[in-house]
């Protein structure tokens, strides 16, 4: 009898890793990026990469309620992405409503006031989602009950009642879309937002934003993805949703191909809660403070760099100067995947966004989609190894010497490189390679 459970319960953990998601947030403003090798159009998608990909971000006319488009030529975007399906059927493409900007006035909020305005909403929606040929909807509202300040009360009960009659409509015209949900990460904000035994009622799966965690708009360094140290850290968030009701097969969590950077007070100072003056400088391609992707990440030289092995956050972080990022690296995300979502059984991933990562293979050099590539990869490993390895075979290894795109402080580099290699420490190969 043991023997047969123990059969069964490794079938059903097999079962849960081939059907796992992955998730993938296209963003339709990536199209403007300004440099070679940066710019991101739909054909720069792996069709065989994610299970669903969010076209990120449709809008809500704040004035009559009804979906519209964001960008000027989203029609014929929509129909490139749609393109992918030719080479990968079973591809879902969602378009994901909303979005932090689309907050600072309160569309969804204003909308979802009375039965008559969401109806308005509901009626657009469908129309909309039959005209472009996709195959559901996530909501992203950021946050009921949270943004704008002044929001009337009783948002947080008029979301689960939007997600109820969006799924009334759904079943009613068996539609066959899926319903979806991007939501927050922070305690705080949870409790205000979402009633969580409901909803789960109603949605297919959550998409939980594990990320922005902590940010220049703190004064202290501090991960924008954590997995441990100060509150907020994903696990934590992660629970906070368990807790609340919302079953593990009905969470995608949030992978972040992106890092959240700071000004240093103190250039000497660079440590995780080191204190700081406000956001690092803008990246080269995404110019954004405060923010660099990881492919920026990648072509910026740094003085210092922490894996998350080594990291009290466990995830890593890098410096020069002034300058202070916390980013994920391909083990981190590995990390990370094989602790929460095989550990829990979650439902996949939820990935922000593709055209953050090393898509092209021009920066990192560790092959296109790095980070992409191995969240997904890590979905298919036992829950129970959560130990990330590097070059088990270190030991018999005689040269390990930097990865040639540190070349800027190769020196330096290289003396790491063979003191923690060649005692079989840790040799990441984004850092480091061994022959």
């Amino acid at each position: 009898m043991r023997l047969l459970t123990i059969f069964t319960l490794g079938l059903i953990a097999a079962f849960a890793q081939s059907s796992r998601i992955t998730v993938c947030y296209y963003t339709n403003w990536a199209q403007y990026r300004y440099g070679d090798g940066v710019k991101f159009l739909p054909e720069d998608i792996d069709p065989n990469l994610c299970t669903h990909i969010l076209y990120s971000f449709a809008k809500i006319d704040p004035t009559s309620h009804e979906v519209l488009n964001y960008e000027w030529n989203d029609d014929s975007m929509i129909q490139r992405v749609m393109a992918l399906k030719t080479q990968n059927p079973s591809l879902k493409v969602i378009c994901s409503i909303g979005g932090w900007n689309h907050e600072k006035q309160p569309r969804y909020s204003n909308m979802a006031q009375t039965a008559a305005t969401r109806k308005t909403f509901i009626d657009s929606l469908m129309k909309y989602l039959s005209d472009h040929k996709y195959d559901g909807v996530d909501i992203d509202w950021e946050y009921p009950g949270n943004r704008p300040t002044d929001t009337p009360a009783g948002d947080k009960e008029k979301y689960t009642t939007l997600l109820q009659e969006i799924r009334a409509r759904f079943t009613q015209e068996n539609t066959g879309y899926s319903l979806t949900a991007s939501v927050a990460a922070g305690r705080k904000v949870i409790v205000k937002a979402y009633e969580i035994e409901k909803i789960k009622d109603y949605v297919d799966w959550v998409n939980l934003m594990a990320y922005d965690l902590h940010g220049s708009w703190e004064n202290v360094t501090g991960h924008t993805t954590a997995m441990a140290d100060v509150v907020p850290t994903v696990p934590d968030s992660l629970n906070a949703w368990l807790e609340g009701g919302m079953p593990p097969s009905q969470i995608a969590l949030g992978i972040a191909t992106y890092g959240r950077s700071f000004t240093l007070a103190n250039a000497k100072n660079a440590e995780l809660g080191a204190p700081a003056n406000g956001p690092g400088l803008a990246g080269r391609y995404t110019r954004a403070q405060g923010f660099l992707s990881y492919y920026e990440v990648c072509a910026s030289d740094w003085d210092a760099m922490t894996t998350y092995e080594a990291s009290a956050a466990k995830a890593p972080y890098a410096s020069k100067n002034n300058q202070w990022i916390g980013y994920e690296t391909p083990e981190s995300v590995a990390y990370k995947v094989k602790t929460l979502v095989n550990g829990h059984n979650l439902k996949g991933i939820a990935v922000w966004a593709l055209d953050l990562d090393d898509f092209g293979n021009k920066f990192c050099k560790l092959g296109k989609y790095p980070i992409i590539n191995a969240a997904k990869n890590a979905m298919s490993a036992d829950a129970n190894d959560n130990k990330i390895k590097f070059h088990s075979s270190a030991r018999k290894q005689k040269v390990c010497v930097a990865n040639p795109r540190w070349h800027s402080f190769k020196t330096s580099l290289e003396k790491w490189c063979k003191l923690e290699c060649l005692n079989a420490k840790s040799c990441p190969p984004w850092m480091c390679m061994c022959f």
